[in-house]
């Protein structure tokens, strides 16, 4: 993690939102995390609704953009040829960096740089977010451990091609992580590992061994 985050009487001045008294007392607890952009991202343990009553689970800096976190293991290794995994939601990667993977965490599922309502639908602006643009993946191993309910979830299943396709025009060797039970990654190490480190690894180690090439997937469940 890059940083603690602020006390909650600093929340407004950071991501530049007007709570009031009642709205920060829901908050109890924060997940900083910040971008590439300069932007902060927080995650809300507790009950926080917006104006029509939904329920947030994220913060961001006001008028910033949602940056994928990448912790600086593996910016480390941007020129490198090392794997990296890539999943959905920071919590989920902070798991698979305590299990010793080089994650890359998005805000959820679509790893390619947003586009206005102008271009939805058109296939023009379809390229990776900015932030992954320093990375070398030609040749270099990239495992989705997104969440496994990609059979049933039509906007993930959606996001995951994408990201295939997105991936080997790269030249990467795209790879599914796949396995039983919790549909995270992070609830899946801890059903199997608990707090145990090594265990970790070693599981994290026969998932990575075990993955077949998202096109391989791709055709047999298809």
């Amino acid at each position: 993690m890059d940083e603690i985050g602020p006390e909650l009487g600093i929340l407004n001045k950071r991501l530049g939102f007007g709570f009031g008294p009642e709205q920060l007392a829901q908050i109890i607890s924060l997940v900083w995390f910040p971008g590439s952009n300069g932007s902060y991202l927080a995650r809300v343990n507790g009950s926080l609704r917006n104006k029509v009553g939904e329920i947030q689970r994220y913060l961001f800096s006001k008028n910033g953009g949602h940056a994928p976190w990448i912790p600086s293991e593996t910016l480390e290794t941007v020129k490198g040829s090392e794997p990296v995994i890539f999943t959905e939601s920071f919590l989920k990667g902070l798991a698979v960096l305590h299990a010793g993977g080089l994650p890359i965490a998005f805000v959820g599922p679509w790893i390619s740089e947003p586009v206005g309502e102008s271009e939805d639908g058109k296939s023009n602006n379809r390229v990776l977010a900015t932030e992954l643009s320093r990375f070398n993946f030609r040749g270099r191993s990239v495992y989705l451990a997104f969440d496994q309910d990609q059979t049933t979830n039509r906007n993930l299943r959606n996001a995951v091609i994408r990201a295939w396709i997105l991936l080997t025009v790269q030249g990467a060797k795209v790879y599914q992580l796949s396995w039983s039970g919790p549909k995270g990654i992070d609830d899946y190490l801890a059903a199997t590992t608990g707090t145990d480190r090594e265990k970790q690894k070693e599981v994290l180690g026969n998932l990575t061994g075990a993955a077949k090439l998202f096109e391989d997937k791709l055709r047999f469940s298809g």
